[in-house]
Order: structure tokens, then C-alpha cells, then sequence
């Protein structure tokens, strides 16, 4: 009976052995499927916010390159009267120096 006992008690104890390696290895396949999953969604959401500030970006750019021709105008049209404020202020001080422009 003794020798019974001893070969349920072995059979048992494989048993249980089986069941732990088939449990760790059900574990390590889950982690792998979540992690696989976790990598897929992270890649995703990568993609989707890269792809939201390039459009940010783009749209920036446009922005500016309209800001910067408008600053380029508006230098230019300072610049013009500036040189015609010169020119007439030329002419004011030809007068004045030359006696044209004294009121006696």
C-alpha cells in the first residue's frame, strides 16, 4: 500500500509540475501579446501626435512666411517715404540755405 501511495504521490507531483510549466508558459505568451499590443497602441499615438504637429507646423510656417512678406512690405513702404522725406527736406533746407526761403 505504501508503494501506492508513493506512485499516486509521484503521479500527483507531475502533474502539478505540468500544470505550473503550462501556467508560466500561458503567462509569458500573455505578456507577450500585451506587450505587442501596448507597442502597437504607443506607435499609434506617436503617429497621430507627429502627424497633428506636422499640420501645426505647416500651418505655423504659413504663418510666418505671410508675417515676414508683410514685414518686408511694410519695411520697403518705410523705407520709400523715408527717402522722400529726405528728398523734400533737401529741397527745404537748398531754399533755405540760398536764401529763398527768408521771409524779410
Amino acid at each position: 500500500m505504501n508503494e501506492e501511495l508513493q506512485g499516486v504521490k509521484n503521479e500527483l507531483l507531475a502533474a502539478i509540475q505540468e500544470v505550473r510549466a503550462e501556467q508560466k508558459e500561458s503567462e509569458a505568451r500573455i505578456l507577450r501579446e500585451v506587450t505587442q499590443v501596448v507597442h502597437q497602441v504607443v506607435h499609434d499615438f506617436e503617429t497621430k501626435l507627429l502627424t497633428a504637429f506636422l499640420r501645426w507646423q505647416d500651418n505655423s510656417n504659413t504663418k510666418f512666411q505671410r508675417l515676414k512678406a508683410d514685414t518686408g512690405n511694410a519695411t520697403r513702404e518705410i523705407e520709400l517715404r523715408l527717402e522722400n522725406v529726405e528728398a523734400r527736406l533737401e529741397e527745404v533746407e537748398k531754399r533755405y540755405l540760398s536764401g529763398g526761403g527768408q521771409t524779410q
